[in-house]
């Protein structure tokens, strides 16, 4: 058993001895209205991340990402608000399919796991909700290798399956400006 142990722990120091480590992370902020005299919803998020590079072209991550919806309106005269809130963590595994030069095409395979709040008021009436997600699927993307140590991407939607625990349940194909993330990575 001992003998098991030790060379797992020599493979590991020689992947990571041969790894290039990197760290970075991405953003998304947008604003949307229904109609020109609507209120503005706006959603924003934040993923910090670390990864390697696992072989040429393979990197193995883990990000966390912080989300979040904030509305305000008015129904008859009373005032409406709705603030909904996400954190979760992100371990994926990056396929660098394409590389042309400082451009690259890349596809993200993982998962995310998180918890959610959302919080209403109507009036002076609050009520909180709160659950738990899972999420498994693909993410594609494009980078560019701005130096060797900067490189900027961005991911654009995703593919894959969405649960909650309160019984939500949906797969699909998410394209739209809500999905789209930018990113930036320093390798040292």
């Amino acid at each position: 058993m001992k003998k098991v142990f030790l060379t797992l722990a020599v493979v590991f120091m020689a992947m990571a001895a041969n790894a290039q480590v990197w760290m970075g992370g991405s953003f998304g902020f947008n604003s949307a209205k229904a109609d020109k005299d609507a209120n503005p919803i706006y959603n924003y998020s934040i993923a910090p991340e670390v990864g390697f590079s696992i072989a040429p072209k393979f990197d193995l991550a883990v990000g966390l990402k912080y989300a979040g919806q904030s509305a305000k309106g008015e129904v008859v005269g009373v005032t409406v608000k709705e603030n909904k809130s996400a954190i979760s963590v992100q371990p994926y595994l990056r396929y660098k399919a394409i590389n042309c030069g400082k451009v690259g095409f890349f596809i993200d395979g993982g998962f995310e796991y998180g918890y959610a709040v959302e919080k209403g008021t109507i009036g002076t009436v609050s009520e909180e909700m709160s659950s738990s997600y899972f999420m498994v699927g693909l993410k594609p993307g494009v980078s560019f290798a701005a130096s060797d140590n900067i490189t900027f991407a961005a991911r654009i939607g995703s593919l894959g399956y969405y649960s909650q625990k309160d019984g939500e349940k949906r797969w699909g194909v998410n394209v739209d400006n809500s999905a789209f993330t930018l990113g930036l990575w320093w390798t040292f």
